[in-house]
């Protein structure tokens, strides 16, 4: 198989296991906002992030939230893109730090900025407009996005990064027995 079927073969792969699990695992992480589920879909988009690129995790971020929205909907076109930005720019900077930095704690350092990108991002986003058009009072925005949606992020952040740490950890010394070599 050549390389570029290949990773074609990885990230179809990878976006089909983030678009499962976000479809049949959602986890209230904060108990005043039952509507903030986490999912570990962001873990197959690290994954392909670290393997094939920063680039590659977007486009398995993208066709798992295509996925979710075509075939359950929920969160409607707000909750889709709200979706993509946190998990792309999650796996987009983790990507381009793992690949100034592909060692282990490189891993580690690259899902901890990633996860603070996705922060800031979702901060900005919730800000700017989401709240917005979900129909949150403006008077009730600001209170909303530091006592439940931050929180939500950093813990979506901490959670993916200790569920992605282990299995990458163990994913890539079979893959290099393998005699593949990525990180596109």
């Amino acid at each position: 198989m050549n390389k570029s079927t290949r990773k074609l073969v990885i990230i179809s792969m990878l976006a089909g296991m983030s678009y499962i699990l976000m479809f049949a695992l959602q986890i209230p992480l904060i108990p005043a906002a039952p509507f903030l589920k986490y999912d570990p879909s962001d873990v197959p988009a690290l994954i392909g992030a670290f393997l094939l690129g920063p680039v590659a995790g977007v486009v398995i971020a993208f066709i798992k939230v295509a996925l979710f929205f075509i075939t359950k909907g929920t969160g409607g076109p707000v909750g889709s893109i709200q979706n993509f930005l946190a998990s792309a720019s999650f796996a987009l900077v983790a990507g381009l730090v793992y690949k100034k930095m592909p060692t282990k704690i490189g891993a580690l350092v690259s899902m901890v900025a990633g996860g603070l990108a996705m922060t800031a991002v979702m901060h900005i986003s919730n800000a700017t407009w989401a709240l917005a058009a979900w129909g949150v009072p403006e008077d009730g925005r600001m209170a909303m996005l530091l006592t439940m949606i931050l929180p939500f992020n950093l813990a979506r952040m901490t959670v993916s990064t200790i569920l992605t740490f282990p299995l990458y950890l163990g994913v890539m010394p079979i893959l290099k027995r393998l005699g593949w070599s990525f990180n596109g």
